[in-house]
């Protein structure tokens, strides 16, 4: 009976003390959650806990489903609390078995994340991506020419909304500033970043959208007030920044051209004009740019094949809509150039035809600089050349009531050379 009693009173001790125990783990988990006490002593006593479980072999059922409970306690608090940072530390001092999972809630958290978070990190990568590209593209279009302000200015915020994500810097201060937010748990994370992603990723797409083609504007027109204020230099550095900001808009590209041409530089002229016409196909100033430069360069069939297809758009735009002055101007001035080519190729008759269409539109062309010397000049040519001296003796007249400087295509002296010829002209046609 003594020996029973003595058994009863052991495990009545021993309850005692797993009951105290477990009492002291309670309140630990309540000052750790409050931050009254320090993660690595309720790491220690939890270990005291389950030496006693493992040694003894017994444990009440009451207080086993306590602690069951109380260790969801602790992983809920170490999952947000900072000190969780600390655990890899830890382990590596103490060197815990692998079965006690509470020195190892950091791992587990880690994993469970990484397997949750897939589809956001995903999505982060994505967007951050995306956007760095069209950063990349909007830097290399604002540096065209030369630098200034709005290049210097718009690569900077650029970059700033995508390129931390690429830096280890600015990885770590993205970390820091989320763990400032007492709101954010630190299993949001990962929802915190691509919701990041996604305003950057939104501002980059504005600025591509709304704010480039905006600067291509600024910049096509303080280049058009640059030209007109006798700064080629300058407005060609704008008119290239134009023409990389809106690479689907032709007038840049026809401005260029036209400096260039100015300039004497064919070749370059040549380039831009045809960029202008890849561009846009219903652009009609480069059929005729284009097709005068392949005058110039003797490529006469080019030309032809250039300025017959700028009559057709011009013929198709007229029939969409009324036929505006601008319309009507580029008809005159296709036909004189097509008609020039003509004549260049020694198709005689083909050029009298043309030339002709070019003079009945004269009056009803009403383009303040529409009408000019060279379609007189060349039909005068052709009808010369055809034996018909009568009418080219009148459209040599006609040619010289135009001014010296009145734009003639690159046919210098043509006023001396008219002169000359008129004089073999009377009232009865040539002598």
């Amino acid at each position: 009976m003594s020996r029973r009693n003595s058994r009863n009173r052991l495990n009545s001790r021993e309850s005692s003390t797993h009951i105290q125990t477990v009492e002291e783990y309670s309140r630990k988990l309540e000052l750790l959650e409050d931050g009254s006490e320090g993660l690595l002593a309720v790491l220690l006593l939890r270990d005291q806990l389950q030496n006693a479980i493992s040694s003894e072999g017994s444990y009440p059922d009451d207080e086993l489903q306590r602690l069951v409970r109380l260790d969801k306690q602790l992983k809920s608090i170490v999952l947000k609390t900072e000190s969780i940072k600390n655990l890899s530390e830890y382990r590596r001092t103490f060197f815990p078995a692998e079965e006690y999972w509470w020195w190892y809630i950091d791992q587990e958290a880690s994993a469970q994340e990484e397997k949750k978070d897939l589809l956001w990190n995903v999505g982060t990568v994505l967007l951050v991506t995306a956007s760095s590209a069209f950063t990349m593209e909007i830097i290399k279009r604002l540096w065209v020419g030369t630098p200034d302000t709005i290049s210097f200015f718009g690569s900077a915020v650029s970059l700033a909304l995508t390129s931390s994500a690429f830096t280890k810097q600015g990885r770590e201060i993205g970390e820091k500033l989320l763990e400032k937010i007492p709101q954010l748990q630190r299993t949001a994370h990962a929802e915190a970043k691509f919701a990041t992603s996604v305003i950057a990723a939104f501002l980059v797409f504005a600025i591509w959208l709304y704010g480039v083609p905006k600067l291509a504007v600024y910049y096509n027109n303080n280049a058009m007030k640059l030209k007109n204020n006798h700064m080629p230099t300058q407005a060609q550095y704008y008119f290239q920044r134009a023409a990389a900001l809106a690479p689907e808009k032709a007038p840049p590209c026809y401005e260029l051209g036209r400096l260039y041409e100015h300039a004497g530089q064919i070749d370059k002229a040549t380039v831009w004009y045809e960029k202008a016409l890849e561009r846009d196909l219903n652009f009609l100033g480069s059929y005729n740019a284009c097709g005068r430069m392949y005058i110039l360069k003797k490529k006469y069939d080019s030309a032809i094949l250039i300025l017959r297809a700028g009559l057709r758009i011009a013929k198709k735009s007229s029939k969409d809509s009324m036929e505006s002055d601008i319309i009507m101007l580029y008809r005159y001035r296709l036909l004189q150039n097509l008609g020039w080519t003509y004549y260049a190729h020694e198709q005689y008759k083909l050029a009298q035809e043309v030339l002709e269409q070019a003079v009945a539109l004269e009056k009803d062309v009403t383009h303040p600089v529409s009408i000019d010397a060279p379609v007189h000049y060349f039909l005068a040519s052709a009808l010369d050349k055809l034996g018909n001296k009568k009418m080219a003796c009148e459209h040599w007249e006609i040619a010289l009531r135009y001014p010296a400087d009145s734009g003639f295509l690159y046919q210098e002296g043509w006023q001396k050379m008219i002169k000359e010829r008129n004089q073999n002209c009377d009232q009865g046609g040539w002598q």
